[in-house]
């Protein structure tokens, strides 16, 4: 985390045991082992990282990851877990554990018979997936090689379905801890 900038937010605190085990309960989810033992000294923090998509996305190669949520003294603080989850109305299938530097959720998909328990997935609120190619490079002076070669997927008809099964929704993370495992250090081209 060190590596990433991490600054704990300033209204940040360590969960008891017993509240996780409440929000699992009033939010029908179950958090993973790996992502429980990470919120109980990282949640609520801000750092400054790059994470790849493990596809092609109309996104490019990678998004900023910008904070982690977490429990904090205010519940409606910017990196407050559960404000995030009331949000997003994330019951019983996924809980919004980071966002982007632009403000889409990172999500944890948790719910308790999903076929995709412990994956980690972005969400792209701006549903990029169902703009015209024009819409791109009217959008982008200058875009990106791969969001070219997905769009030149999109047009031959050789895109895949997104490995989450939901259209606009990127697999960044097989677990947390692989999500975690794949952030850098932010680049110099998203500063």
């Amino acid at each position: 985390m060190k590596s990433f900038g991490a600054k704990p937010a300033v209204d940040r605190r360590d969960p008891t045991p017993d509240e996780l085990v409440a929000l699992e309960a009033r939010f029908e989810i179950t958090l993973p082992q790996d992502y429980r033992r990470f919120v109980f000294t990282h949640g609520s923090t801000y750092v400054d990282a790059d994470v790849p998509f493990r596809e092609p996305t109309p996104c490019g190669r990678a998004t900023v990851v910008a904070s982690f949520c977490g429990f904090t003294r205010d519940r409606r603080a910017a990196t407050s877990l559960i404000d995030a989850i009331e949000l997003v109305d994330g019951h019983g299938i996924a809980a919004p554990i980071a966002k982007t530097l632009f403000g889409d959720f990172f999500f944890l998909v948790c719910g308790r018979d999903h076929p995709y328990l412990g994956r980690v997935l972005l969400r792209d609120s701006e549903q990029r997936h169902t703009w015209p190619d024009d819409k791109f490079h009217t959008m982008f002076a200058d875009l990106a090689p791969e969001i070219e070669h997905y769009l030149e997927l999109r047009r031959t008809q050789q895109l895949l379905p997104p490995l989450s099964g939901l259209a606009g929704w990127y697999l960044v993370g097989d677990s947390f801890d692989d999500f975690l495992s794949s952030c850098r250090a932010t680049s110099a081209e998203h500063a």
